[in-house]
């Protein structure tokens, strides 16, 4: 496994330089070697070569052998982007099912825009109690529900 590190490594400053078809060769090697955590990689740098069909099919795939909820959350934001709100939802509750709190927020974030208060408030608190979740996300989302709250009080 050491010298599938050394190729992670050499993957990773590829990566870090830009340097994507080197990064991309690498990474799919690992990965037909069973390094299954190359696939968010890999679907990150088809994101990045704007061949978002590619990146949805390598996320796609880590869902459905894996159940990588880092690739729900990645698809699901590859949706919302392009504004394919049902598909992103979907995604973001798939990941929400499996315990995932980052992916509450995006939903919430969805809720907004949407101007479902209610719904938005639900997983925004969602997000802060989960245990698997990042903390500038918690911070968000107690500074969204902050904001609600005072603009719930200026309009009673």
């Amino acid at each position: 496994m050491f010298k599938d590190d050394k190729k992670f490594d050499k993957a990773s400053k590829y990566l870090d330089k830009h340097q994507y078809k080197k990064a991309l060769k690498l990474l799919k090697k690992l990965y037909k070697k069973g390094m299954i955590d190359v696939g968010l990689n890999i679907g990150y740098i088809y994101e990045k070569r704007h061949k978002r069909k590619k990146a949805k099919k390598w996320y796609k795939k880590l869902i459905y052998q894996y159940k990588d909820t880092s690739a729900m959350i990645n698809l699901g934001i590859l949706y919302k982007e392009n504004y394919n709100l049902k598909k992103a939802k979907y995604y973001f509750k798939m990941a929400i099912k499996l315990g995932d709190g980052d992916a509450s927020i995006e939903l919430a974030k969805i809720y907004l825009c949407e101007a479902k208060i209610k719904k938005a408030i639900k997983y925004l608190k969602k997000t802060i109690k989960s245990k698997n979740v990042c903390e500038d996300n918690i911070d968000l989302a107690k500074k969204y529900l902050t904001r609600i709250q005072t603009t719930l009080d200026i309009h009673s």
